[in-house]
């Protein structure tokens, strides 16, 4: 059972919307313990500023310098500017550069500290950022007085237009302090009478009253960057239970909630966060209303709300990036690329871009270009677990399990409750029939996975290794365990799917059928539902009937525009074909899909089969051989083949394959079919002597 973490589009999501917080040894500004500017620079402390009545002014707020010796106060320096940035933008008369274009800014200009900024440079990042203001300052603390001080500067002449400080007792005075601090410099900045007529709202009553909130509030999206989910949940449900009216961190869990496949918990956030979106920024709001359109399925709306809100804000390389994500859902990969060569052009370390570039390139069989573009999201970011466990992917895709092992763990020692390569790794051990390590493993799992719907996952994972040792009964206890936890529909579905499998395997057929029935109602479009049922229904030989389910399937594939998902359709008709006995379409159905996905192994197995009956042993040995280099652990092949070297005249071969696969599953459960008649086959044989 595969997690793929960064291959799922609604995961490309939460690095979509707001990375502005993110960051990192490379893109962490180093603030300075004072001010250089030069004295050259010809000082001035207030100078009014005076703009065009109908003209659209723009600002570029660089990070504070904390002065206060105090490094828990570490998080003002860009808390302290993001408040900034959000009491200025509320203004139509005034374009605020984002704190992420401000990093990227001076990374460009190989800026490490905001503190080596001296005059000449402000023109340089007036110049890449297209304002004709720059704001920064410094924070100092002295016994309870928090004293936030401010430098305005003009891009043309580099020099000071006005300096201005604010004082409050403590912390708990910063927003208003912020407030007051906004308004001196606006006050100076004669923009338009007009602005008057605005409703300018206080900085808490955009976000919350509460600081700590505030500080969970921005750790929690760093955390989502990052892809530490249950940190970050745990962080945003802080800010709510301090401030349940915190708009902004209701929205970031829709977002983490959606990926997590918690729709229902996802929908209700969501709301709440539309319920409180008057009291946000004018771009905050404009994403609440994208993503609720999401969630209400409306597919075009929310796309065209996404390009608004790109045109609108043009630099923001986290939207361009949604952006590509979207058209590679709908299978405009040209279009995708484009938006990322934006995103880089914007951010040349922007790393979910070459994360989103290797997707791409993996989608495409490409993985030697998928691996090169998460290797320079490694060098970017070598200290996060995200790219070690995407390249493990890739590696497991392509049966090299001790690279792919290698790279989940090393994605585990980053961060060992990195539960996604957790969940891959005991994946990668039950694959290689080492059940009991991978059975650990999973067990392991469940003390980090941070909801329900991931244990159940877990229960999910060991029904397959159940299934893989022929203990079915086990099985249908662990996948009963998977459905009581609360899931999203799709996801119960596909566990309904799991357990239909069981029911399939033991031959009980009109059980699959019902259990298939209910997880179609979970999720009508479910593919691997409708594939299954195809099976079952030629088992009992409904041919007609399997036809119509897959004509559904296609119809099903071409609404979705999922190409990519064509095989499961040319898998059943391969099915239908040999079970009509046209053997040369099964065959060539099967060699399609092995062109289209090489590494599409069990397509092994079933050409051995279409041989079998086609009374070419020779044929079906050849391929069973294959698919048994890949999957020697698989214990029904060995089954097959033994059947196989019979047909073939060759007995001794025979009974040791059947001996093989009974030493495979020797704790399997005895009634199972193939067991029952492997030993019927072998005390013949014996009796025949």
């Amino acid at each position: 059972m595969k997690y793929k973490l960064f291959s799922l589009i609604c995961l490309i999501l939460l690095f979509t919307l707001n990375c502005e917080n993110s960051t990192d040894k490379k893109r962490k500004i180093k603030l300075a313990t004072r001010d250089k500017i030069s004295a050259e620079s010809d000082i001035s402390q207030t100078t009014t500023l005076k703009f065009d009545a109908n003209e659209k002014q723009s600002i570029a707020i660089l990070t504070f310098d904390n002065q206060t010796g105090d490094q828990n106060l570490d998080w003002l320096c860009k808390g302290i500017t993001d408040m900034l940035i959000r009491d200025f933008s509320q203004s139509r008369y005034i374009s605020v550069i984002t704190l992420q274009r401000v990093f990227d800014i001076l990374k460009q200009l190989h800026i490490e500290s905001s503190g080596n900024i001296d005059y000449k440079m402000v023109s340089q990042i007036g110049k890449y950022a297209k304002v004709k203001t720059i704001l920064r300052g410094t924070f100092t603390q002295e016994k309870n007085e928090l004293r936030i001080s401010a430098n305005l500067f003009d891009v043309n002449s580099g020099k000071i237009l006005q300096t201005q400080q604010v004082t409050g007792e403590g912390l708990e005075q910063i927003f208003s302090m912020v407030d007051e601090l906004t308004d001196k410099v606006k006050s100076n900045m004669i923009i338009s009478m007009k602005e008057k007529d605005e409703t300018i709202m206080k900085i808490a009553d955009i976000t919350t009253t509460s600081l700590e909130a505030y500080r969970n509030y921005t750790e929690g999206v760093e955390l989502v960057y990052k892809a530490y989910l249950g940190d970050a949940i745990e962080k945003f449900e802080n800010a709510i239970k301090i401030d349940s009216t915190f708009a902004m961190a209701h929205f970031w869990l829709s977002i983490i909630y959606s990926n997590l496949e918690k729709i229902d918990f996802g929908k209700k956030a969501i709301m709440k966060a539309v319920k409180l979106s008057e009291n946000v920024s004018p771009k905050e709001k404009m994403k609440i209303d994208w993503i609720y359109a999401g969630y209400n399925n409306e597919t075009e709306k929310a796309f065209n709300m996404l390009k608004n809100l790109v045109s609108v804000y043009p630099d923001d390389k986290n939207l361009h990036f949604y952006l590509a994500s979207r058209f590679f859902l709908n299978n405009e990969v040209e279009n995708a690329d484009s938006q990322l060569d934006t995103v880089l052009l914007l951010d040349p370390e922007f790393v979910q871009a070459y994360n989103m570039k290797s997707i791409i390139s993996r989608d495409r069989g490409d993985y030697k270009q998928a691996i090169k573009n998460l290797h320079k999201y490694i060098d970017i970011k070598p200290d996060e677990a995200a790219p070690y466990h995407n390249l493990a992917e890739i590696y497991e895709i392509n049966n090299d399990y001790k690279k792919a092992i290698n790279h989940y763990n090393t994605a585990l020692s980053i961060k060992p409750d990195f539960f996604y390569s957790k969940l891959n790794l005991a994946n990668v051990y039950s694959t290689l029939g080492d059940y009991e390590y991978a059975k650990q493993i999973y067990l392991s799992a469940l003390e980090i996975v941070p909801n329900e719907e991931l244990k159940a996952r877990v229960y999910s994972g060991l029904t397959e290794i159940n299934m893989a040792q022929g203990k079915y009964k086990n099985a249908l206890a662990n996948i009963d365990k998977a459905l009581q936890y609360p899931s999203s529909k799709q996801i119960k579905s596909n566990y309904l799917v799991i357990k239909s499998r069981i029911y399939y395997r033991n031959e009980q057929y009109d059980s699959t059928k019902q259990i298939l029935n209910k997880a179609l109602n979970n999720q009508p479009q479910n593919l691997a539902a409708y594939a299954l049922l195809g099976r079952v229904l030629l088992k009992t030989d409904q041919v007609d009937s399997a036809k119509k389910v897959s004509e559904k399937v296609g119809q099903i594939i071409e609404e979705l525009k999922l190409r990519i998902l064509k095989n499961v359709h040319m898998s059943l008709q391969r099915k239908i074909a040999h079970h009509e006995k046209r053997y040369d379409e099964a065959i060539s159905y099967c060699l399609q899909i092995l062109d289209d996905n090489p590494e599409a192994n069990s397509m092994y197995f079933s050409l051995g089969k279409i041989y079998d009956d086609m009374n070419k042993p020779g044929e079906a040995i050849k391929n069973y051989l294959i698919y048994i280099k890949k999957n020697p652990k698989d214990a029904l092949i060995h089954y097959h083949l033994a059947l196989a070297y019979k047909n073939a005249g060759k007995d001794k071969k025979a009974k040791k394959s059947l001996n093989h696969f009974l030493k495979i599953w020797k704790n399997a459960d005895q009634d199972i079919p193939e067991i029952i008649k492997a030993k019927k086959l072998l005390n013949e044989w014996e009796n025949a002597a």
